[in-house]
This record gives structure tokens, sequence and C-alpha cells, in this order.
């Protein structure tokens, strides 16, 4: 799509005439009009929920365990509150900034009798539970510094890009490390663009290298979405089963 379709499409969405919140178990991205701001600028930030990148639906503030940005110097202040949505302003210093957001985690039990939005304590003929925890992050350029986006933070499954995204163009590839609880961690990496696909298909799919690294082929100008998922043992087998990751990192190209 062309910046002024996506951006059309970004403001019905936010008013409500085109999209819905899902009910059922998908996944958070950043969305914004734009990833580059001019110094000084501002910016509605939106929270995307469900599986057609990149608007579908908005996640619930209800469900938003935390939603923050990371000025150039490592700063963290909280995304303003809006009534659809966040925002940011007043971005004075040029450089990159990083938006961070976690999703609240929550049990998914299977029994014979249905499926539970809780743990297994206390439910019959279980059949497996899960605890899923979901994080987002977006990189986002103020004028034409460029800066460093691979700092670390704290979310159990991490995509860390390698590559400045305002150098890319198309045909380029943007290379990203896969972090599991601060470790290089090799997974199927997804990646999309806004406008490929109606239905939630991936436009681009690579498994990391034993050090997490993968490089994904830029096919197109516009908002793009990474997605890694990882799971591992619950650490109390009485309680769930399976403790489930997801993150998922948005970017733009021009």
């Amino acid at each position: 799509m062309r910046k002024i379709q996506r951006n059309s499409l970004l403001s019905a969405c936010a008013m409500g005439l085109l999209c819905s919140t899902a009910a059922h178990a998908h996944d958070p991205w950043f969305l914004l009009p734009s990833y580059n701001i001019a110094p000084g600028g501002s910016s509605p930030v939106y929270i995307g929920y469900g599986h057609v990148f990149p608007v579908d639906g908005f996640l619930e503030k209800k469900n938003v365990k935390s939603a923050e940005i990371v000025s150039p110097d490592g700063r963290k202040s909280p995304l303003k509150e809006e009534e659809i949505g966040y925002s940011v302003s007043a971005l004075d210093e040029a450089g990159a900034y990083v938006l961070l957001a976690s999703q609240q985690g929550g049990f998914y039990t299977r029994t014979k009798q249905g499926n539970k939005r809780q743990s297994k304590e206390g439910l019959k003929d279980v059949i497996n539970c899960s605890y899923s925890m979901k994080s987002a992050k977006a990189l986002v350029s103020v004028g034409d510094a460029g800066g460093a986006f691979d700092r670390k933070y704290d979310h159990p499954l991490e995509i860390i890009p390698l590559t400045d995204p305002a150098d890319l163009k198309v045909g380029d590839f943007m290379s990203v490390q896969i972090l599991m609880h601060g470790e290089p961690y090799s997974s199927e990496v997804y990646a999309t663009y806004g406008g490929f696909s109606p239905d939630g298909a991936y436009a681009y799919t690579k498994t990391a290298d034993n050090d997490g690294k993968a490089s994904i082929k830029i096919l197109s100008s516009g908002p793009w979405m990474i997605k890694v998922k990882a799971e591992e043992p619950y650490s109390d087998t009485k309680i769930c089963d399976i403790q489930r990751y997801t993150s998922t990192l948005t970017f733009g190209v021009r």
C-alpha cells in the first residue's frame, strides 16, 4: 500500500469503522503512521492485535502490562494514554527511540469438558495447559541522526535489530538476533510488510542460526513486522505444562 492508503486505513481503524479486537489468542505489535518523525514532533501510537498486519484490531488497555518509550540516552518513559491508543510528543533529541510493550500473561487450559482461561489447578480431565507471555518492540527514528537500536531489554524472548532501519531500502537485508532469557536462540523468524496478505500470511521466513542471527530480505517499502515464538516447560507442572513466548518487532522502510 502507498503511505496515504496505510494512514487512511489506520485512521479508520482508530475511529472504530473497520476493525475490532479479536477475542482469540492473537499477537500484539506496535503500529505508527510513520516510523520516522521530525525532531520536536509527535505521533499517535497503537498496539495492534490479531494476525493480519498492519491493521487488524487493538490490544485492550486492560491487557497491556506496560507500554513505554526509550530515548536515545536510554531513559524510559511511559507512553501517554489517549482515548484510543497512546501518543508520544516533544521528541526533541534526534536519534533512535525504541517503543516497548508487554501484554498481561495468561493461562489457557484444555480439558475434556472444554477450554478454560486459567491454570490446571482444581480442574479435572486436563489435556494440557499453557501460559503465554507476549511482547512488542518498535524502532522509531527521529531526524536523520541514526543511532543504536541494539540494546537489550527485559523481555524473555527478544528480537535485537542489528541493522538501522533508517538505512534500509528495498532489496537490502534487515539483520536481527533472537535472544531467549538473554541468550542466543535458534528459532523460526517470520516477517511481513503492510499490504502483503489480507489473511495473515507472512512474506518471508528464515531460521535463525546457532547464534540466534537471521537476515530478512526487504521486499517492499512501508511498515514491516518480524515475529518469533518459543516455548519451554512451565516451572511448576502442577500449575501448568508449557510456557509460551511471542515477540514482535516493527519498523518502517522508506
